[in-house]
Parts: structure tokens; C-alpha cells; sequence
């Protein structure tokens, strides 16, 4: 253990990472770095999908699909795929219908589009706000609520029968 100049104690931490005299607590989170030298959040080693096209950080996927006016509240997670590669969700809480063309717009802007899309009645909140990733996957797709599937560029909707091709375990929905 060692002793920062404010006196508290600094259990972990790492000096002279990324530039001389800095200092870092190793962690699981993860950051991007804008141009002005600014770090800014992105998840964490556990919220990173193995899909079939490569390592995927998930919220900033899902976090993309928030900036479509008819979507409240968006969050994304990762289910075992039938491939054995990870299929990559985003689940919707809307504002409004949403025309799969409009999720098609946004997808094309991604280095790996959402192999399915879904739409939640309520979207689960943490105590801040945040919503709950973990509850939602354990909830599985609802596919009486709208549902799409990537497919050739673009999304269609998504049936139980290619659901059932996509994933290795979904919980029964109707």
C-alpha cells in the first residue's frame, strides 16, 4: 500500500502509464480518449461480445439507438449463439412505432449492427437510472412485442423460428 500526497491510501495503483507522473487503478472499466486528450467511459471487460465478426464493446452499440427520437431508453447484452460466437441484442424501450428502416439507418453506421433488436414495455432501471442489462437478457426476447433480425443489410422481423436458430438458450416467451 502506498500513500497519494492528499494522505489517503492508494491499494493497486500504477504510475507512469500513459504519460510521466500519472497514476491509474488497475480495473475492468474501459475508456475511449477523444481528441482533446479527454477519457470518457465506455463499460467494462465484462460487457464485451465475442461475435462472429470479432470483440464488440456493447453499450456504445445500444447507446446509438438512443439518439432515435422514438426511443426512450435503450440497453444492449449478449446471448450464446447456436455458431458458438455470441449474438449481440439491443432491447428497446419506445416512445413511439419505429420503423425498422429508421434501426436499418443507424445499423449502417455501426462496425457491428445488433443481430436482433427488440422492444421491451418497460425498460428495468437501476437505482441511478441506468438500465438493467441483466434483467432484460434474463427476461429473453418477447416476440409479441415487435422484434427484428439483421439480415443482408438490413432488418426484418424476427420469428421464434429464427430466433431459435440464432440462440442456444432463450427463456420461454410467448
Amino acid at each position: 500500500m502506498t500513500r497519494e500526497r492528499s494522505g489517503l491510501p492508494s491499494v493497486g495503483s500504477v504510475r507512469n502509464v500513459f504519460t510521466k507522473g500519472d497514476s491509474w487503478v488497475p480495473s475492468t472499466s474501459l475508456f475511449r480518449k477523444d481528441a482533446d486528450g479527454d477519457h470518457w467511459y465506455e463499460g467494462t471487460l465484462d460487457e464485451i461480445a465475442h461475435t462472429a465478426a470479432g470483440a464488440v464493446l456493447v453499450p456504445p452499440i445500444a447507446s446509438v439507438f438512443e439518439e432515435l427520437e422514438q426511443v426512450r431508453s435503450a440497453v444492449g447484452y449478449a446471448l450464446p449463439g447456436r455458431s458458438g460466437a455470441d449474438v449481440l441484442v439491443v432491447a428497446l424501450e419506445l416512445r413511439d412505432n419505429l420503423p425498422p428502416e429508421d434501426l436499418t439507418t443507424v445499423a449502417r453506421h455501426l462496425p457491428e449492427p445488433p443481430a436482433i433488436i427488440h422492444v421491451v414495455e418497460k425498460m428495468p432501471l437501476s437505482s441511478v437510472g441506468r438500465p438493467l442489462g441483466g434483467v432484460v437478457r434474463a427476461a429473453g426476447v418477447d416476440l409479441t412485442l415487435p422484434a427484428w433480425r439483421y439480415v443482408k443489410g438490413e432488418y426484418r422481423g424476427l420469428t421464434r423460428s429464427t430466433l431459435d436458430r440464432l440462440v442456444k438458450q432463450q427463456p420461454t416467451q410467448a
